[in-house]
């Protein structure tokens, strides 16, 4: 079964601040792999708390930022905030995503495009682990106040966001699919001409469980002539011990 979403959020700022409070979900669990796509509306370089992995992040021309990060949670941040701190001011949006039922062994996997048109076209990523019923994530920024009216056939939307006013506007939009594939190439979003970034992201799946072949068997001595042995899968058989033999 494919990695799943346990509840997503959306947090921005529609005025320019040096530190960002971004929203985590309002639910999330010990274990989950938090995942945040963070836009601000320019050219600023973000410090943020230790213990995030850095995915893909790139700039568009000065006017549009994207910069993709994940951790594992602790079960303590549901409904609570954390700081990212900008170089420069300025007005965000962000998508923060708990996942759960992932391979804990596999890094979440990107390919990441960026361009000045309309209808942005996200890049095809194919992942490293092969055919998988894979999760796969697409995180969308345009650069200003974006109204994008469509979106990636398949893909169910977590939302979309934009910045108001001023300058330094962001606007954003995450959308996902499950699906047993070796590749996905979305489909294009609906959108008038802007500067974008887009990243795709992949999830492997958590691995099966073990399977139970029954070969290994656990033994008893049910006394001095009888064994029985037990295997895994509950089934009894009673053996007859071999013959004692005397030593002249």
């Amino acid at each position: 079964m494919a990695a799943k979403i346990r509840s997503s959020k959306i947090s921005g700022a529609g005025s320019a601040f040096l530190t960002a409070v971004v929203s985590y979900p309002d639910v999330v669990l010990a274990g989950d792999r938090i995942t945040v796509g963070f836009s601000p509306g320019g050219s600023t370089t973000h410090t943020w708390p230790g213990g995030w992995i850095p995915g893909p992040s790139q700039t568009n021309n000065n006017n549009i930022q994207q910069d993709i990060r994940y951790r594992i949670a602790d079960g303590s941040e549901g409904g609570t905030t954390f700081p990212i701190i900008l170089s420069a001011a300025m007005r965000w949006q962000a998508q923060a995503i708990a996942i759960y039922d992932f391979d804990p062994n596999k890094a979440p996997e990107f390919a990441i495009l960026q361009a000045n048109s309309a209808n942005p076209n996200p890049p095809a990523l194919s992942p490293s682990w092969g055919l998988a019923d894979t999760l796969w994530v697409s995180w969308m920024t345009w650069a200003g106040t974006i109204t994008p009216t469509g979106f990636p056939a398949g893909f169910t939307g977590l939302g979309w966001s934009q910045s108001q006013g001023g300058v330094n506007q962001a606007t954003i939009s995450t959308d996902y699919l499950q699906q047993l594939a070796s590749t996905i190439d979305p489909g294009p979003y609906t959108s008038p001409s802007a500067r974008w970034i887009s990243a795709v992201m992949a999830m492997a799946p958590a691995p099966p469980p073990p399977v139970d072949t029954g070969d290994n068997q656990a033994m008893m001595r049910l006394g001095p002539d009888r064994i029985q042995t037990v295997a895994p899968n509950n089934v009894y058989r009673t053996l007859a011990s071999p013959k004692r033999r005397a030593i002249a």
